[in-house]
């Protein structure tokens, strides 16, 4: 399942893997640099252990403040894993360093060794967990990172609105529908206004063919972001599929407006307009579709006669 996480963010919507992946990417470095520090600030404790030792907790400020200060990321990871080597049990650091290999290397499988070693020093650390849990869905381990999230969740649940969203994600990839709406509910419950929560629970309502209720999430969706294409072209495919073609063309304008080189899109736009007789615009948009090289549905239409 292509969820929607995947297309605004790739980022991770955990609360602690934003900070490293943001601060080389965005344009206000200083707000994601926050992030983090705040984060590490209104956490409380810094480690699992009454006693940590001043060293590894000296060096954990150190590549705190090589983020602070904009200076080398690389150099501020080795700060942090000087600091685990001095004192395993404080939690940002390793927090960090599987981020930065998360988001900033795209190793995700050593983001996942970090992690689990953090969990063998602090067992019950729920972060660790919903941070585990993110790392093994985006290698298809959707069990594992189930358990993880539950275990998160068991544990005080670190990260709100988001902690369901990612357990229902996981669920929907192994395609147990239903308790990925579970999970989406819980989700939302928290978050009446999360988008991507509204558009992937709309995406499954759709895999068991409750297209109302389809329709109505990527509605509300639109409603809390008039930009969001996705949710256009969701509700679109969901009105093809209730014969509504009208609709569905309406909601393909205003998503081809957004992307207007979404191939997809003229394709299933001129799929509606051949379906209410207008070959004509019908052909025009499959056409566009294959010199944006998807060109099966205008072969297909050329084959059956619709268009020259």
């Amino acid at each position: 399942m292509q969820h929607y996480k995947n297309q605004f963010l790739r980022i991770s919507i955990l609360l602690c893997s934003i900070s490293i992946a943001s601060f080389v990417s965005a344009s206000d470095d200083n707000k994601e640099t926050k992030i983090t520090k705040t984060y590490r600030l209104e956490d409380g404790k810094r480690g699992c252990s009454a006693h940590l030792n001043s060293s590894g907790l000296e060096l954990e400020d150190q590549g705190f403040i090589l983020f602070e200060n904009k200076k080398s990321i690389s150099e501020a990871i080795r700060r942090f894993m000087d600091a685990i080597t001095a004192e395993p049990k404080l939690y940002h650091s390793y927090i960090n360093i599987s981020a930065y290999h998360k988001h900033y290397i795209g190793d995700i499988n050593k983001s996942i060794s970090i992690l689990q070693e953090a969990i063998r020093n602090c067992p019950n650390y729920a972060l660790f967990h919903a941070e585990l849990g993110d790392s093994l869905s985006r290698i298809n381990k959707h069990r594992e990172a189930i358990n993880h999230y539950m275990l998160a969740r068991k544990l005080g649940n670190p990260i709100g609105a988001s902690l369901p969203y990612n357990i229902a994600n996981s669920y929907a990839d192994l395609e147990d529908y239903s308790a990925a709406i579970t999970e989406y509910n819980a989700s939302l419950n928290i978050d009446p206004n999360k988008t991507d929560a509204l558009v992937n629970r709309g995406e499954v309502y759709m895999r068991i063919g409750k297209l109302d209720d389809a329709i109505f999430d990527f509605s509300r969706a639109i409603e809390l972001n008039p930009s969001l294409t996705i949710a256009y072209t969701n509700r679109a495919a969901a009105s093809m599929q209730k014969s509504r073609y009208i609709d569905a063309i309406a909601d393909y304008n205003i998503a081809l407006t957004q992307a207007p080189e979404r191939a997809k899109s003229y394709e299933r736009r001129g799929y509606a307009y051949i379906k209410i007789g207008d070959s004509d615009k019908g052909c025009k948009d499959l056409l566009t579709a294959c010199r944006l090289e998807r060109c099966t549905g205008y072969n297909g239409a050329k084959n059956r006669g619709y268009c020259e």
